[in-house]
């Protein structure tokens, strides 16, 4: 993973990337073991790809922001730092991992930086 203070690294990967993806992590309530299943196959796509880099996406209920109807219910997902830190360890390319930082505290969010 690049962090926020190698914005040199970051630039480079986003201005030169051939290809790219992007994921969400799975459902909070997923099982540890359908979670590691879950991530095999999507490595297994990924790989025969052939990415330069990979894209893990945070999403949140919005709500409170957003009054119009949903067109799914809103489940609750992994928090996605977590997600690669946790499971994407056969992930050996670079990912940049966005959070939604309104649902996590402040003091967790620096330390994650």
């Amino acid at each position: 993973m690049i962090g926020h203070r190698d914005s040199t690294a970051l630039r480079t990967l986003v201005t030169n990337a051939d290809a790219e993806s992007g994921i969400t992590p799975p459902r909070l309530s997923t099982a540890p073991e359908r979670i590691r299943e879950i991530t095999a196959a999507t490595l297994a796509r990924l790989d025969f790809l052939d990415l330069d880099g990979l894209a893990l996406y945070d999403i949140d209920d919005e709500s409170d922001r957003n009054p119009a109807e949903r067109p799914f219910p809103y489940l609750p997902t992994m928090d996605p730092a977590a997600y690669h830190a946790e499971y994407l360890g056969d992930w050996n390319r670079p990912a940049v991992i966005y959070r939604c930082v309104g649902k996590y505290p402040e003091a967790e969010l620096r330390t994650w930086l």
